[in-house]
């Protein structure tokens, strides 16, 4: 079975937990030139690599395949929640 993943959600998870691509790719076991590739689209990884980043993010692995996350929208609307407080 051939795993998908989106690599905007992929980027915007890492970028939400503030770490650079190496700590991705530390906290998932790869080198970093593979996570940049998953990033980047040009490698798709392994499912059990896409469980290895779920796990690390806190999301669900539909999530990073395009589907909905019910976690992350919230904690997404709580940090626009917070941005806006920030800005008052």
């Amino acid at each position: 079975m051939k795993s998908t993943l989106n690599t905007e959600r992929l980027i915007s998870c890492r970028r939400q937990l503030g770490i650079t691509q190496t700590e991705a790719a530390d906290r998932i076991g790869v080198s970093q030139p593979a996570y940049q590739r998953y990033e980047a689209g040009v490698r798709t990884p392994s499912i059990q690599v896409i469980k290895e980043i779920a796990k690390a993010f806190g999301v669900s692995e539909s999530f990073l395949s395009g589907g909905v996350d019910s976690s992350y929208v919230l904690a997404m609307s709580d940090a626009n929640i917070c941005k806006s407080f920030e800005s008052l």
